[in-house]
């Protein structure tokens, strides 16, 4: 079981290659992303959109719960459990196997930290990206939009 990191954020500009923080290694980062690492407050899946709860530890954001506007961090590279070090992409190119995006297609939070291609019509709205290809999507927070 990885240890918790023990500080609140450790940014980093990565380039590609393999990277070390808090006694985990991610390795086969590519492209130009950023990232910072927190810890869990929560199991947390991979792949999904997540704020912070009010001890600055990362769970998934929610575009039906309008107190997470404005307040999205960024994307689980992958899964962890509760108090676990969780490196979190803010920005950037993230490439996934098993995704089947339409290239172009804008991408939003939806419920639970899922990424969806529709907006929401209820509660928020913030686009976190768009998809580049079927398997690649950018990451890019938006602002948030309260609906009415």
């Amino acid at each position: 079981m990885p240890a918790a990191f023990n500080g609140n954020i450790c940014p980093n500009t990565n380039e590609g290659g393999d990277l070390g923080v808090a006694g985990k290694q991610w390795r086969g980062l590519t492209g130009k992303s950023r990232f910072i690492v927190k810890n869990a407050g929560a199991s947390v899946s991979g792949h999904r959109i997540l704020t912070t709860d009010s001890s600055g530890q990362v769970i998934y954001a929610d575009a039906g719960t309008v107190a997470h506007a404005n307040r999205i961090i960024g994307m689980a590279t992958q899964a962890a459990g509760a108090g676990e070090a969780l490196l979190v992409q803010t920005e950037g190119e993230h490439d996934e196997p098993s995704w089947s995006w339409t290239p172009g297609d804008r991408l939003y939070l939806g419920t639970n930290g899922a990424i969806q291609s529709t907006a929401p019509a209820s509660g928020f709205v913030c686009q976190i990206g768009w998809a580049e290809t079927a398997t690649k999507v950018v990451i890019q927070i938006g602002q948030s939009l309260v609906l009415a």
